[in-house]
């Protein structure tokens, strides 16, 4: 099996989409590798979830086993608003 680090991955895609004039390239070709399997998997996680945090939490926990060599991380901001 060939492996690529993830750079030289979403250059070849930019390639793609430049020799091929469509900017969606790299859209259409993950369209045809989301199974129904794919999707059940990522479902679960977050379905399951009592709640949104817990939804989110999951996904980053889990997120190796759907996207190899990758994480996810999410991060809580506060945002503020001022008052005139």
């Amino acid at each position: 099996m060939l492996r690529l680090e993830l750079g030289y991955y979403c250059r070849l895609f930019d390639i793609a989409a430049g020799e091929t004039g469509d900017d969606f390239f790299g859209a259409r070709f993950g369209q045809g590798l989301m199974t129904q399997q794919n999707f059940d998997a990522v479902s679960k996680l977050v379905v399951g979830a009592p709640t949104v945090r817990d939804a989110l939490v999951a996904l980053a926990e889990n997120y190796r086993w759907i996207q190899e060599n990758s994480s996810l991380q999410f991060k809580h901001v506060q945002i503020g608003i001022m008052n005139k």
